[in-house]
Order: structure tokens, then sequence, then C-alpha cells
């Protein structure tokens, strides 16, 4: 990536970027979504079809960690909130 210029507003380019990612993380799936638009890489060796499995798969984990992170800052935001009042 280095010395490249990369347009991260546009669609291509941010699917050349995912792809660029999972490949130097070794990874099998990237996924992006933007307000607008869903950029991807997958490994070729991956169907489509498992693709959107392993998404649906790991959408409760994800859910789970988000819900985890926003119990956690609603606390913390409610100790502050107490030691400022």
């Amino acid at each position: 990536m280095r010395g490249r210029g990369w347009d991260l507003t546009s669609p291509r380019s941010l699917d050349a970027f995912a792809e660029w990612i999972r490949g130097k993380a070794d990874a099998r799936l990237l996924l992006v979504v933007r307000g607008e638009d869903v950029a991807f890489a997958v490994d070729a060796a991956i169907a489509p079809k498992d693709a959107v499995t392993m998404v649906e798969v790991a959408m409760p984990e994800i859910h789970a960690k988000l819900a985890q992170q926003r119990a956690l800052a609603r606390t913390q935001a409610e100790i502050a909130r107490g030691f400022d009042g």
C-alpha cells in the first residue's frame, strides 16, 4: 500500500483495499459496511453461499459484543456523572 493513494470514497477502491487488508491479515472474509454501500473481499476458495453463512453465523457474537460494549459505556457514563454532580 505504501506509495498508493487509496480513495476510500470510491466503492471500487474500497473493494480493492478490502482485498488488500484481507490478504495481509490472511483472513477468509472481510466485510466493510458504510451507510450507502458495502465492500467485501472473500478468499477465492470460499463459495458465495458459504461466505454468506459465515457472516450469518458471526452476527450473534457481534451483537453480543456490541451490547456488552454499550452496557459498559453506559455504566461508565453514569459513574462519570456521579463524580461530576
